[in-house]
């Protein structure tokens, strides 16, 4: 839901930047599930706004904190 409030312009998304790092949780645990859920659901929309923000974050991440967001991929991943 916060990421709908984010690309709807009702959360400055820099402000969610500051301390809202669950979200790059719920899109990495996501992502490798994303285009069959799409497809079964035959809804090529569903979690758009979660991948918007997630990788608008993951930019954000890579300009401020160059290395932050590999290593904290790895860990969620479990590698």
């Amino acid at each position: 839901m916060v990421a709908s409030f984010i690309t709807s312009g009702v959360l400055n998304q820099e402000l969610f930047f500051l301390s809202g790092g669950e979200i790059l949780f719920v899109w990495e645990r996501s992502k490798p599930v994303l285009a069959e859920t799409r497809e079964r659901y035959k809804n090529p929309t569903i979690y758009k706004n979660l991948e918007t923000v997630a990788l608008s974050y993951i930019q954000w991440m890579n300009r401020n904190a160059p290395e932050a967001y590999a290593a904290y991929a790895e860990r969620v991943r479990g590698s």
